[in-house]
């Protein structure tokens, strides 16, 4: 039981020493969401940029999840579906996309979460 505990916390380091490799990245895809956002508040969002901010997104969405961000990568990949979605955006969805920047922002400014808890150091679940 003893190195089960110490396997976890051994991953949870290595983990936050990856967000802190990836955080960077990570702000960067969020920046391009938000240029598109803002792109939409003004009328002026191009396919071309939704479709890069829907796929920066999807990416957020995917690897946000690894380091532990459940929220975050729900709130990404609503962003994807909004982004992604056959329907013209309006300045409503561009007030909604904002609101989910905001929160991902906030969601982002804890530490990388742990490692969820399988069971595997004896645990009960």
């Amino acid at each position: 039981m003893a190195e089960a505990i110490q396997d976890r916390q051994t991953l949870n380091a290595l983990v936050a020493r990856l967000w802190a490799q990836k955080k960077d990245l990570t702000l960067g895809r969020i920046a391009v969401v938000e240029q598109a956002s803002c792109a939409l508040a003004s009328g002026s969002l191009t396919k071309e940029l939704r479709g890069h901010a829907a796929g920066e997104a999807h990416k957020l969405a995917g690897s946000l999840g690894t380091f532990g961000f459940a929220e975050g990568s729900r709130l990404a990949r609503a962003m994807e579906v909004m982004l992604t979605a056959e329907a013209e955006l309006n300045r409503d969805d561009g007030e909604r996309l904002a609101q989910l920047l905001s929160q991902l922002r906030i969601e982002l400014q804890a530490p990388a979460q742990s490692v969820p808890n399988d069971g595997a150091d004896g645990a009960q679940k």
